[in-house]
């Protein structure tokens, strides 16, 4: 099951809340949050840029597995294209950390920033 896979972000939209729900092993059963920090993370496809790195996230639902994030202004700016992105959650106390996306046969979730028509 394809959970996560694709994110899409209009630029210049500021406040645009990315969702990311965290699972499993078995990609169907939600991964509980509680006790955990959660950071996302955009590169560019070829690895060589960083756009967004371990940038803080909310744990938003720990119990459903809920992480978000917020588009600020700077994240706004990112150049329209395709990118790679992930998310870490960690276990404050265990160190125990999960990755998302789980999605069978893929590495990243693919990060889309879109081009707007208002302010080209």
């Amino acid at each position: 099951m394809a959970h996560n896979r694709t994110t899409r972000v209009k630029r210049g939209e500021t406040g645009h809340i990315i969702s990311v729900t965290f699972y499993q092993d078995d990609g169907e059963t939600v991964y509980d949050l509680t006790g955990h920090t959660a950071v996302i993370e955009v590169t560019a496809q070829d690895d060589a840029t960083n756009l967004l790195e371990g940038t803080n996230m909310t744990i938003a639902s720990p119990a459903s597995g809920v992480a978000t994030y917020t588009m600020s202004a700077n994240d706004a700016l990112i150049a329209a294209g395709t990118y790679d992105w992930e998310c870490r959650a960690t276990h404050t106390s265990s160190g125990r950390v999960r990755i998302a996306p789980k999605v069978d046969g893929y590495d990243y979730g693919i990060f889309i920033m879109k081009e707007s028509k208002i302010g080209a």
